[in-house]
């Protein structure tokens, strides 16, 4: 009788210990200090001597060391079925080792980087309620004996509270990510009519056109481009960067690139675009007479072709910029292209850029470029292709 009341006793006293542990997670969305918590208190409660919270990498598979008790924080990463807390994310069975050492599943390799020795061991999966596994509670050496039925049960009830704290910091920080991109999105929509050309004008000598095949999702990329007999200048700004980061740099970039544009080399239009935001690409390109100038920040340089072929051309680097300057012929086309061509999806063997650009160039020899890009965009539909996440925008002009 005495015994039994000693367990419950035992049991209350680490059930009180998880409720005030969910108060301290509560108070905290920042997904380190709620792991620390959680470790904190299960390598107190069950006197271990260090504990790992390994947590499973979305991307990769693996299971990533997040939070070291006891010790000193160092990157573990494990395959998933690898050593015990890789075992325990295979499995989804609790493992309690008294020797680990005796144990073949045992990977003695971080004992060797960290001078620790194991001497006995105890992991939980960390399950959500969706039956998801994502990731493992590792405790390590029970300073008297070793780990017995209580601290197991103990153990795999702190690890179901650490995956739904885990999940719930997760979907948080999933919903804040979404808003920031709705924002930064409404943001963006809201500013580009006051960036974009409000149609795109009239180039005498030139056959030229925005040719835009749409992503779902908002665009990332502004143009400008100002005509004048015998003349024509654009630019495009694009940025790297998620939309939530890069709203406030992109505007920035592609303001100062628009205020430059008319009669400045398209180098200096690229530095200044640039010096105001230099997270972003930037690609700037001058047609004045035969010649043409072309210069590129974080971008491959415009593409330039004659017959269809690509025009070879020597490219000056300096400060960063990409310069190209090149005689031209009647006939020749320039394509500015967005990152958009170079990330688009496909069901099977992706598209060449340059051969899609050479199509294209092929195509207007015989008919105006917004013919030539819808019978390339067919082209494409018809091997499965379709846009990524940016938009596929090819800023074109044919001499003529």
């Amino acid at each position: 009788m005495l015994a039994e009341v000693s367990v419950t006793r035992a049991r209350m006293v680490k059930l009180m210990v998880i409720l005030e542990a969910n108060k301290s997670l509560a108070a905290t969305f920042d997904p380190s200090e709620t792991l620390r918590i959680i470790l904190k208190t299960v390598t107190s409660e069950t006197d271990a001597e260090r504990g790992t919270i390994f947590l499973r990498d979305p991307q990769t598979g693996e299971l990533v060391s997040q939070i070291l008790e006891g010790g000193t924080v160092q990157t573990i990463r494990i395959p998933v079925g690898t050593g015990i807390a890789g075992t325990v994310a295979r499995t989804g069975e609790l493992i309690n080792v008294a020797d680990a050492y005796r144990d073949p599943r045992f990977d003695r390799s971080s004992d060797k980087s960290s001078g620790f020795k194991t001497r006995s061991l105890l992991a939980a999966p960390m399950r959500t309620p969706r039956g998801e596994i994502v990731g493992v509670v590792e405790i390590l050496n029970k300073r008297r004996r070793s780990f017995n039925k209580e601290d197991e049960e103990f153990l795999a009830e702190v690890a179901t509270h650490a995956a739904l704290a885990v999940e719930g910091v997760r979907e948080h920080e999933a919903a804040v990510r979404r808003a920031r991109r709705e924002g930064a999105a409404a943001v963006l929509q809201g500013v580009m009519p006051l960036l974009l050309p409000t149609a795109w004008p009239e180039t005498p000598g030139f056959d030229s056109a925005p040719l835009r095949w749409r992503s779902a999702e908002p665009g990332l990329s502004l143009y400008a481009v100002e005509a004048a007999p015998g003349s024509l200048s654009l630019v495009l700004v694009e940025d790297r960067r998620e939309l939530e980061e890069s709203v406030a740099g992109l505007v920035r970039a592609a303001a100062a690139a628009r205020k430059s544009l008319a009669g400045t080399p398209a180098a200096d239009v690229v530095r200044r675009a640039a010096s105001a935001e230099a997270g972003c690409s930037i690609t700037a390109a001058r047609w004045e007479g035969d010649r043409v100038s072309l210069a590129s920040w974080s971008a491959p340089v415009p593409w330039l072709l004659r017959f269809g072929r690509p025009l070879p051309f020597d490219v000056r680097e300096r400060e960063g910029v990409s310069e190209v300057s090149v005689e031209t012929a009647r006939g020749d086309l320039l394509v500015v292209a967005s990152r958009g061509l170079y990330e688009m999806q496909s069901e099977g063997k992706a598209a060449s850029p340059e051969k899609a650009i050479q199509h294209l160039a092929r195509s207007a020899e015989a008919e105006p470029l917004t013919a030539a890009f819808a019978e390339l965009v067919a082209e494409w539909k018809k091997k499965g292709m379709q846009p990524g996440a940016r938009d596929v925008l090819l800023l074109a002009v044919k001499r003529q």
